[in-house]
């Protein structure tokens, strides 16, 4: 039995459904995405972290990622990587290649930096909700994984 084809007209009546988050230009998460270090940035000094760098290169480009923020409090030195979105509905974990990618960096500004050498090395997710006319909901995950990726 020959299979049956289905007519254009078929199709024209399938209603259209829009995607479930509008689409935001590059500028419009850039912005999100700097404010939401921004309120971080806060968080961690209220928290009695010092703010070492942030958004930080290296020298090469940064061809192994960008550091969101590195700080530091007692003997530990956190890197920590910033999830900005609009809604709860997405959390985000780190991909391992992302996760290499951030301790590679943590080594390279390590080597550079050698007096936090004897400090112990923590990653850490900060996830950040901002919803327009609230303040953002920010959420600190520490040890979010361990160096042995």
């Amino acid at each position: 039995m020959p299979k049956r084809r289905e007519s254009p007209q078929a199709f024209s009546s399938m209603a259209f459904v829009p995607p479930s988050r509008p689409a935001f230009s590059k500028r419009q998460n850039d912005q999100l995405g700097r404010r939401a270090e921004a309120w971080c940035r806060l968080f961690l000094r209220l928290k009695g972290y010092r703010i070492l760098t942030q958004r930080h290169r290296g020298e090469r480009g940064g061809s192994w990622g960008e550091i969101d923020i590195l700080a530091h409090r007692g003997h530990v030195l956190a890197v920590i990587e910033v999830k900005a979105r609009r809604n709860a509905a997405s959390h985000d974990l780190i991909a391992p290649r992302q996760q290499r990618r951030l301790i590679q960096a943590a080594r390279a500004w390590l080597s550079a930096h050698p007096q936090h050498a004897a400090d112990t090395i923590r990653f850490d997710l900060m996830h950040v909700i901002h919803r327009p006319g609230l303040w953002p909901s920010i959420r600190h995950i520490s040890n979010a994984w361990q160096e042995d990726v």
